[in-house]
């Protein structure tokens, strides 16, 4: 089990389900949200893989990995204002944001690369 499953089961065993009584609860909405996108980002890179019949990375992996990671921010955040102290805050924050750099710069990455392959190529200088 990857590392990232696992602080994604971390993660979701964190959310709180709402309750008849409790009413309607957004908040916790969104943290399953966050949750749901992590794990459908593997079911992504898997079908990928099968179309393909070789290990692929699509780019929807790494946007889907963006998104799951700044809704589980945004939800920490809210987690820390109403009732998280900064002990079980941080931990929960440190997935989430650390993962971001390596998510963008695969984006990055794979930008540079499309954008070369397109540039017509460079002719050498005539003397």
């Amino acid at each position: 089990m990857g590392i990232d499953l696992l602080l994604c089961l971390a993660f979701a065993a964190t959310a709180t389900v709402p309750t008849v009584e409790e009413g309607f609860d957004p908040w916790s909405i969104l943290g399953f949200s966050a949750s749901i996108l992590f794990g459908i980002r593997f079911f992504v890179q898997w079908l990928a893989s099968e179309k393909k019949k070789e290990s692929v990375m699509p780019i929807s992996f790494w946007w889907i990995s963006i998104a799951a990671s700044v809704i589980q921010i945004v939800y920490v955040l809210h987690l820390w204002q109403v009732k998280l102290s900064s002990e079980q805050a941080v931990p929960l924050l440190i997935m989430p944001c650390g993962g971001l750099l390596p998510y963008i710069r695969n984006l990055m990455i794979i930008h540079q690369r499309k954008t070369q392959a397109h540039s017509p190529p460079a002719t050498p200088p005539t003397p």
